[in-house]
């Protein structure tokens, strides 16, 4: 028998269209901009919202994990490449120019702050290989 109750989105897809909310909101308005414009970007309630997301930090965390995310992807991607540190500084800057806010909070967030700790170990895994293949083949200075 079937339920005369829709069954609800499935929780990753909405914790990703809030993300892709999140991050065109942030972009246009800064990492300030009132909560309610992302949750009329996603097209969603403000519970849906919070349930995802208990605060701006959280939401600006899960944004910093996606872009590290993508950042270890395109790395695997790119492993094998003669050039792939530089391909990943090309994706770098292209991500710094698309997303400039989450740029500038991903920079100014404090180094000693716990929450960003794993993010940033995350960050620095994926591009250290490329980084020190470029220096074994005297392509980037080793300081």
């Amino acid at each position: 028998m079937n339920s005369p109750i829709a069954k609800r989105p499935d929780a990753a897809l909405r914790r990703a269209q809030l993300l892709d909310a999140a991050d065109a909101v942030f972009t246009v308005h800064g990492v300030n901009a009132p909560l309610e414009l992302v949750v009329e970007h996603a097209g969603v309630g403000r519970a849906t919202l919070y349930r995802q997301f208990p605060d701006r930090d959280a939401i600006l965390l899960g944004l910093l994990e996606r872009s590290t995310q993508r950042l270890h992807d395109q790395a695997l991607k790119l492993q094998d490449g003669p050039d792939a540190f530089f391909e990943l500084m090309a994706y770098l800057s292209e991500r710094i120019v698309s997303s400039p806010t989450l740029s500038d909070y991903w920079r100014s967030a404090s180094l000693n702050d716990p929450r960003f700790k794993a993010v940033r170990q995350r960050a620095w895994d994926a591009f250290a290989p490329a980084l020190e293949r470029a220096q074994a083949q005297g392509l980037v200075r080793a300081d």
